[in-house]
């Protein structure tokens, strides 16, 4: 836990100690955050959406030789926040990695096995399909993510006749395309 904190608060906290000394810790923090993941107009610098938890932890007796932080002298009652992670842009139509093996122009929301006896491309509130990435720092794709969707379901489905071949075709193409990204990039 206390490396995983360190992994974002380190960058967090040379980016805003880089910037301006006047400007507010919010302002830094928010300037840290762009410079990090990328400015996307209109969507949240840090993502809203997430679970809140509280619970309390209770450190063993060893803990206070390793500190002499509060939260190691004894039970601590705590809140957690889980979230979706920041700066999640969408891929562009015209991203190299929908056109190294097929031009995926016309990509639409490939829907898991539920199709077959819903007739729906969408489970729950997933109606509108997204293509986001996490990029390096050269802006190469490291993580696509296919929102709203299940290329998983379609490639075990796809020699199930109920199971459209449309959908298990777009799916194989994605997945040739981001292989052969990944291979080339």
């Amino acid at each position: 836990m206390i490396m995983r904190r360190w992994l974002l608060a380190v960058p967090l906290l040379t980016l805003a100690s880089a910037a301006r000394a006047e400007d507010d810790i919010g302002t830094q923090l928010v300037d840290a955050l762009e410079a990090l993941f990328g400015v996307h107009p209109g969507a949240r610098r840090a993502h809203a959406k997430g679970r809140l938890y509280d619970g309390r932890f209770t450190p063993t007796a060893a803990a206070a030789k390793l500190s002499r932080a509060p939260q190691f002298a004894g039970p601590t009652t705590l809140i957690v926040r889980f979230s979706d992670a920041p700066g999640l842009p969408d891929i562009p139509d015209n991203d190299p990695i929908f056109h190294t093996l097929y031009d995926l122009d016309d990509r639409f929301q490939v829907p898991g096995e539920q199709y077959v006896n819903t007739g729906r491309t969408y489970e729950k509130d997933g109606y509108v399909p997204k293509w986001r990435a996490i990029r390096d720092d050269r802006g190469r794709v490291i993580v696509a993510i296919c929102h709203n969707m299940h290329l998983g379901d379609a490639w075990e489905w796809s020699d199930v006749p109920e199971y459209p071949e449309r959908f298990a075709s777009m799916a194989f193409r994605i997945g040739l395309d981001y292989i052969i990204y990944g291979m080339t990039h």
